[in-house]
């Protein structure tokens, strides 16, 4: 299956039914800097346990960047940093001097082990190509609904399309040059394209429970992120 390694926007909190909880997604440009906060039950063994950091690779082990320890990777020693304020119940990650290779998943982490983890995307991108807002989009089962997607209509792309986020990484649904995921064909395709202003229209349905979830859209050099509740 085409994958397209794109990321949204930093979102708002989502509190999940884990120990750990924040925001998922992060966006950051080449150069610049980002901030993570983690919240955690403010509990003994949260106060004084081990906080960590750590970078989810393509074999899905999640390498830990920095702890509490004191460790740091190797490739990121001098532009990341953890600080824990247990008295608040949260620790903060920064990331700075960001690389276009520090694009990826992510994860924050309570104790010796992988548990309590949740995912966070971080896209690190270019400034001209930073993407924007995220869009909320509700439908029902057996409905359907549409997403228009933005892109500079003085832009060369070599593509536009359509992707979702799942297990570390943007699964091609369609793009404008015909091509349709299998599992897709029947259910998605594109109502409308509009050079001159900029936009074209994904139309997804009969919906299923499981659609929802994270999309993302638009010019390979850039992308809008979809939510589908």
């Amino acid at each position: 299956v085409p994958t397209l390694s794109q990321c949204s926007h930093r979102s708002q909190p989502v509190v999940l039914g884990l120990t750990l909880y924040g925001p998922w997604f992060l966006t950051g440009t080449v150069g610049g800097s980002v901030t993570h906060q983690c919240f955690y039950p403010i509990t003994p063994s949260n106060k004084h346990d081990r906080k960590y950091w750590c970078k989810r690779a393509s074999n899905g082990v999640c390498y830990t960047i920095v702890s509490t320890t004191g460790y740091v990777s190797k490739g990121h020693v001098g532009r990341v940093s953890l600080e824990d304020i247990p008295q608040n119940g949260t620790f903060m990650v920064t990331m700075t001097e960001l690389e276009s290779s520090d694009t990826g998943t992510y994860r924050c982490g309570i104790g010796s082990t992988n548990r309590d983890l949740y995912d966070v995307a971080l896209q690190v991108t270019t400034a001209s190509s930073r993407p924007r807002s995220p869009k909320f989009l509700s439908g029902t089962v057996g409905g359907s609904l549409s997403v228009r997607c933005h892109h500079d209509p003085q832009g060369s792309y070599e593509t536009k399309y359509l992707c979702r986020w799942k297990a570390a990484s943007c699964s091609l649904l369609l793009d404008l040059d015909g091509f349709v995921h299998e599992s897709y064909k029947g259910r998605i395709r594109i109502a409308s394209s509009d050079q001159e202003k900029g936009t074209y229209t994904v139309v997804m349905g009969p919906l299923r429970e499981d659609d929802a979830g994270w999309y993302w859209c638009g010019p390979e050099a850039g992308t809008w992120s979809t939510r589908l509740l």
